[in-house]
């Protein structure tokens, strides 16, 4: 009976030169051949592209809301009974007011104020509607460019 020969036998590597080949991996690590570059750029192009992605959704929401304030001081500018360079001076205290703290509580409070020393009789509430209706059409229009 012939013994079987057995390729990988290990007096058949006494020595380096006789490995089968150069593709050696040894236990534990993984036999399949990366390009740790190339890798690291994919992984440095997609974390760079999310970043693109944030910067310009923040920068597309500051516009909406700044819009949004603009509009709703000229409304409100109307309603105070000022018109031409007064209502676009008052349209920008508008959007101003929005930088003094995050959220609209301070535009609401500004708006809020100017309409009691205005004698304009309209409820928080109905302000906040009208920034709720001025906010969809603001996003309307940035969407369409204008």
């Amino acid at each position: 009976m012939l013994a079987k020969h057995d390729p990988l036998a290990a007096e058949n590597f006494s020595s380096l030169e006789n490995l089968p080949s150069n593709d050696y991996v040894p236990l534990g690590q993984s036999s399949l051949k990366h390009n740790d570059e190339e890798t690291m750029t994919t992984f440095n192009d997609r974390e760079k592209a999310f970043e693109s992605k944030f910067i310009h959704d923040q920068d597309v929401q500051f516009r909406v809301f700044a819009r949004r304030n603009h509009l709703l001081g000229l409304w409100a500018g109307e309603k105070l009974n000022k018109n031409g360079d007064d209502a676009s001076e008052y349209a920008l205290s508008v959007v101003a007011a929005d930088l003094a703290e995050r959220g609209d509580d301070d535009v609401l409070r500004k708006v809020s104020a100017d309409f009691k020393a205005g004698s304009v009789h309209l409820s928080d509430s109905e302000i906040r509607q009208k920034m709720d209706a001025l906010l969809a059409e603001a996003k309307s229009q940035i969407a369409s460019g204008k």
